[in-house]
């Protein structure tokens, strides 16, 4: 299901993540990788005796010099796992908060409590789907991260996760032997677009199930080389149904045909709508 220069997903992550696995819902992960790339504000923090973090470094930043605003909002959220004395780490976005107001300074929407990381095990996931359950490993990937942002290597999402339709600048991956077992709710991980996931989402288009080569499809959104475009215009012929269903009225859609034409139309090529899917028919491939 992420994120934006304008709104790094604040809204999402409290029902995204902690409604998800309480209630046995669907869920995913944000990868250490993934919320580095989409914050604006990444600072290392102490918490004081009246449970308030206080700077100790920042790390990286946008702009802004000082500690990321706590929303009351997410004041409960993360503070239900900081200690007086814990050493975490703040992740920080400008953007719209949850009540919808716009704010231009970073707004805290993640933490990592980094001396004792069993108790957010889940927030120390890595894209390779291993569980980080030391400081040194947790701040090894930050780093490393924060160096390829100040190359501008790896760019920082630029679409809004709760709003895309499609997945711009991350992808959902299930890496082999990753940390969650058999789980059978868990939908994979959150991470950046890197490179090496371009295979794999090339790999997606050769699914025997329609709706898998969609989101093979969508994924292709954020690798638009020339082998890229020409499948992304084979696919606009793919023959694969799916019956959707809205106010108990069922059609058949061409899928994989409308995920080609919303990534074309979006990497800013001209393409005919191709037969086979209702005028405004929406889908999010996330």
């Amino acid at each position: 299901m992420i994120v934006s220069r304008n709104n790094p997903l604040l809204a999402l992550l409290f029902v995204f993540c902690f409604h998800s696995i309480s209630f046995g819902e669907s869920f995913s992960l944000f990868s250490i990788e993934w919320l580095c790339t989409a914050s604006d504000q990444i600072t290392l923090a102490k918490i004081d005796a009246s449970g308030k973090p206080e700077m100790t470094a920042l790390l990286f930043t946008n702009g802004s010099q000082k500690l990321p605003e706590i929303e009351r909002d997410y004041a409960y959220r993360e503070k239900r796992y900081w200690k007086t004395g814990d050493e975490v780490i703040l992740f920080a976005g400008k953007g719209k908060t949850l009540a919808g107001r716009v704010k231009k300074h970073p707004v805290l929407f993640y933490s990592i409590v980094l001396n004792e990381p069993k108790r957010n095990l889940q927030r120390t996931i890595s894209k390779n789907g291993k569980f980080q359950r030391t400081k040194q490993a947790i701040m090894a990937i930050v780093e490393k991260r924060i160096a390829l942002r100040q190359k501008e290597m790896i760019p920082k999402p630029t679409n809004p996760f709760m709003y895309s339709k499609l997945p711009i600048g991350f992808k959902k991956v299930r890496p082999p032997n990753h940390d969650l077992g058999r789980l059978s709710n868990f939908e994979g991980i959150i991470a950046p677009a890197d490179p090496e996931f371009r295979q794999t989402a090339i790999d997606g288009l050769k699914s025997e199930y329609p709706l898998s080569r969609a989101y093979a499809v969508a994924a292709l959104v954020n690798y638009p080389d020339e082998e890229v475009i020409g499948l992304l215009k084979k696919a606009l012929k793919d023959p694969g149904i799916v019956v959707s269903q809205s106010n108990k009225v069922k059609k058949e859609v061409y899928q994989v045909r409308h995920a080609a034409y919303e990534v074309l139309k979006t990497l800013g090529h001209k393409v005919e709508k191709p037969v086979g899917f209702p005028e405004g028919y929406s889908y999010r491939y996330h």
